[in-house]
């Protein structure tokens, strides 16, 4: 059985390298502080599906920007670096992280009065581990 809160962190890690911001200071895990102009938030969304015997869970990587040329350059970085295949983090082995969404595109909020830009990125992923 996978440890959900583990995997979340851990992606959460993986996507902290990718965007090069911190964990818990830019990357954040669950929910993105109310108080954050630009932060980004990894959520485990969907519980497992069997596939081939492989879990394969959802994963929303949500950006939330006070520029949108910041959103665009997220959604960018985020199309990039995936799909990809193979990839491994902290006792996890990820044989597929796909886009589940291929038309997302940034859209506009008002926050405390503010204009924001958001960008919610969804993933299937499939998960392996190496924990007992």
């Amino acid at each position: 059985m996978i440890d959900a809160v583990a995997l979340e962190r851990e992606f959460a890690r993986m996507i902290s390298a990718i965007v090069g911001k911190p964990v818990d200071d830019g990357v954040f895990r669950g929910l993105m502080p109310e108080t954050s102009n630009d932060a980004i938030c990894v959520r485990l969304t969907d519980d497992s599906v069997r596939f081939l015997e492989t879990p394969e869970y959802t994963i929303q990587v949500l950006g939330r920007f006070a520029d949108r040329d910041d959103a665009l350059a997220f959604l960018s970085l985020m199309r990039q670096s995936f799909p990809a295949f193979g990839r491994s983090i902290g006792g996890f082995s990820f044989p597929s992280i796909v886009p589940q969404d291929a038309g997302v595109q940034p859209y506009t909020f008002s926050v405390r009065g503010n204009t924001m830009h958001f960008v919610s990125f969804n993933l299937r992923v499939r998960v392996l581990t190496s924990r007992a």
